[in-house]
């Protein structure tokens, strides 16, 4: 006769504990969302432009910093911190102050000359004309 050892199964998850994980899972959502992705964009092609759509709220013109590099669109947008410290209980401070920072890599070759921005009510748009492409070149090996 042999022994064997078994450990107890734990009992199945109720309805309630499904609930329960799922609100406690989703508590800090808007947040942890925001954490991850600091300023959602859209990226539309055309024949002719690439058009980038980002929403910056909060951000004057003057704190908004546009690049291209390598490739690569880069916003970046910093704030201050204008709240007057007084002698005041703090319920909530979830207002950003500080840096955020994009990177999008561009689908397509982009005249950086010719781009133009504007952001109105929080969202910035970014017009960027194509540039041509070149058609690719067949290389020779030679031999040495």
């Amino acid at each position: 006769m042999s022994i064997t050892t078994t450990r107890p199964t734990p009992p199945a998850d109720t309805f309630r504990d499904r609930i329960n994980r799922l609100f406690a899972d989703v508590e800090g959502w808007p947040y942890e969302v925001y954490e991850r992705f600091p300023m959602p964009v859209d990226v539309e092609e055309t024949d002719d432009e690439l058009v980038v759509t980002a929403s910056i709220p909060g951000y004057s013109r003057d704190e908004i910093e546009i690049n291209v590099r390598n490739g690569s669109l880069v916003i970046e947008g910093t704030t201050t911190d204008e709240r007057e410290e007084k002698d005041a209980t703090w319920h909530r401070r979830e207002r950003r102050v500080g840096t955020v920072k994009r990177s999008i890599l561009l689908p397509s070759a982009v005249d950086d000359e010719r781009a133009e921005a504007t952001l109105r009510d929080g969202v910035l748009t970014v017009t960027l004309a194509k540039r041509e492409s070149t058609p690719g070149r067949k290389i020779e090996v030679q031999s040495s």
